[in-house]
């Protein structure tokens, strides 16, 4: 519509920046500034716009030359400057998950990936956030199909090799010297072969979800894993009313493999704790609190080797010829080809020169660039630009250029503790620390538990499944609500919809609005005013247990239970639950603590009931 109306567009540039600290900027500035008086290029400084300083560290390292042994030196060099960074920042209390590496190529962010996971570093990658990629659900996979097919072996061996403790030093002995085959499982232990054996009994006469909750029960995984969340995800999926034929293994393995985008859900302890590496080309539009870029060494200039085909197309990309691609020397002499290589030269200058913009300004309080030095005056590398801007007066190119500061050590991120009376010998609290998944559930167990299969009166159907896993998600909904406001709602609805696949558009529209009758109730907010903490753990003796929301009011201290129903039948027991609860946050948080509240919150799509709980 607008496109009728050009003469009344006026294009005016913003030229602030509200993401990235003031040296930041000012580098970014000076780089493009320069860009623009040697290129064609589009640029307007920009004035930033946060009061933060920021922090910029560019090294300079030299290529030694040779073309094996230099290429290597090179690689190993600048993994070793890439490490020096991760460490600096961490030392200085930069949180892991705040630090993200970005590079050219995939293959390159694996490599960095495996350099800082043999250092001790948790990383995580584009390969390893997709669901498929996880070990948990690669091992039910595996499983899977060798319950379809048992003469394929391999997923057998994948399924016993990926679990950790399913064999021992005796066992994997054994394993390789007999090898199962064609559903022979004479080489594996008796115990593993008769639950393997009753799985092959059940394959094909009950719903693959039931398959796979007895997967998982039976062998352990939910331990083995760590208590990955993804195993609930693929329960979830198993159940989804897309798989054709809900007896058919065959079936699910096909639903699932079309489900190879599906991103897995990483827990929010395991993201801080990781150092993010990704492709710049999948970081535009996002930014970091710290960025650390090693591939700036990219050539910026036509290379007929890498380019065998010149597709030369108009502004509006229709496809004007297509040109075998040829050097200089050849190009003169066929006409019309030279002018088509010179505007592929400006197009892929172009396109270097955006992707330099795009790494550039990921980040918001710091920025760290590992550079090629150049030995030469042309400028052949985007890493060129750099050392050209930031040589001296002297017109000698620096080592190291440094601006800004890093926060200091005692400055860093700490995990909120609320203090509690040491003296006490009731049940210990783990309110507010930084807990990991296995941390918060081993002991109890989750809100979802698999159905048992040992009485066969008690079999859920699967609607009945589907109701526990939306209660599970709406809890987990309001876990992401974060600061209770209508903002914050699509962000929650989208991380739902991303962790209970299987959710059917109807479930998913209840809770939300579920959640705006929550964040539209005066009466709740008041309630929730203070600091609120979602899925508190508390360990007592050998159980454990998650208050859904913990709110600390001043001495106030609010216990919230969050209900999809509203049976009065069930009432009794549910302030009974609450009461417990109570009675477990008193005992741990007696210092400066004048009071223990507790509510039942009975969350409709269109009302919202509170019930206070008296403490007994």
């Amino acid at each position: 519509m607008l496109s009728h109306y050009p003469e009344k567009l006026k294009a005016r540039s913003l030229r602030k920046n509200f993401r990235s600290g003031r040296v930041i900027v000012d580098l970014v500035n000076r780089v493009f500034s320069d860009v623009a008086s040697h290129y064609e290029y589009d640029y307007q400084e920009q004035e930033s716009t946060i009061e933060r300083e920021g922090y910029v560290d560019v090294r300079f390292i030299t290529r030694e030359k040779g073309a094996a042994s230099g290429t290597t030196c090179f690689r190993e060099l600048k993994m070793q400057a890439v490490l020096s960074f991760v460490e600096t920042l961490i030392s200085r209390g930069v949180l892991p998950g705040d630090i993200a590496i970005l590079c050219q190529k995939n293959r390159t962010c694996e490599e960095y990936a495996e350099f800082l996971r043999g250092r001790g570093y948790d990383v995580l990658t584009e390969s390893s956030e997709g669901l498929l990629e996880q070990p948990s659900i690669r091992a039910v996979m595996n499983l899977l199909k060798w319950l379809s097919d048992p003469r394929q072996a391999v997923y057998l061996f994948g399924f016993l090799f990926t679990v950790e403790g399913l064999l021992d030093e005796k066992g994997v002995r054994q394993f390789f010297h007999k090898g199962p085959s064609r559903g022979n499982l004479s080489a594996i232990s008796p115990a593993l072969s008769e639950k393997l054996s009753a799985l092959q009994s059940v394959a094909g006469l009950i719903p693959v979800y039931r398959l796979v909750e007895r997967i998982i029960e039976d062998f352990g995984l939910h331990r083995a894993f760590n208590y990955d969340p993804n195993l609930l995800c693929l329960a979830g999926m198993a159940t989804s009313e897309e798989v054709s034929d809900p007896l058919s293994i065959e079936d699910f393995v096909a639903f699932m493999d079309s489900r190879s985008s599906t991103k897995a859900l990483i827990p929010s302890g395991v993201s801080e704790k990781s150092v993010r590496l990704m492709t710049i080309h999948k970081a535009k539009g996002l930014e970091f609190p710290y960025v650390i870029l090693p591939e700036l060494d990219i050539r910026m200039t036509f290379d007929a080797r890498n380019t065998p085909i010149i597709i030369d197309h108009n502004e509006d990309m229709t496809v004007k010829g297509l040109y075998l691609s040829e050097n200089k020397d050849i190009a003169a002499l066929v006409p019309g080809l030279n002018d088509v290589r010179i505007r592929e030269e400006a197009r892929i200058r172009t396109d270097r020169l955006n992707y330099l913009y795009v790494a550039l300004t990921r980040a918001r309080d710091g920025l760290m660039v590992v550079a090629e030095k150049s030995e030469k005056s042309d400028t052949r590398q985007l890493s060129d630009i750099l050392c050209r801007v930031l040589e001296t007066g002297k017109q000698e190119a620096v080592s190291i250029y440094r601006s800004g500061s890093l926060p200091d050590e005692e400055k860093g991120q700490k995990p909120i503790v609320v203090e509690r009376d040491v003296t006490s010998t009731g049940p210990v609290s783990f309110a507010g620390l930084a807990l990991s998944l296995k941390d918060m559930v081993q002991g109890g167990s989750s809100r979802i538990e698999p159905p048992s299969l040992d009485d066969e009166g008690n079999i859920e159907n699967p609607d009945e499944y589907r109701d526990r896993l939306f209660g599970e998600a709406f809890h987990y909904a309001v876990e992401m609500l974060g600061d209770f406001s209508a903002d914050s709602i699509p962000e929650s609805i989208d991380r739902v919809r991303q962790r209970y696949v299987s959710l059917d558009e109807g479930a998913i529209i209840s809770i939300e609005r579920r959640l705006s009758s929550l964040v539209d109730n005066s009466t709740f907010l008041d309630l929730v005013h203070g600091q609120a903490l979602p899925e508190v753990p508390f360990a007592r003796s050998d159980s454990l247990y998650r208050v859904d929301l913990l709110v600390f009011d001043g001495e106030i201290i609010r216990v919230m239970d969050f209900k999809t129903g509203h049976d009065t039948s069930l009432l009794e027991g549910y302030m009974k639950q609450v009461n417990n609860y109570m009675q477990i946050v008193r005992e741990c948080f007696k210092k400066g603590v004048s009071n223990v509240e507790g509510y039942l919150v009975f969350a409709g799509e269109d009302t919202v009931g509170l019930h206070k709980v008296h403490l007994q």
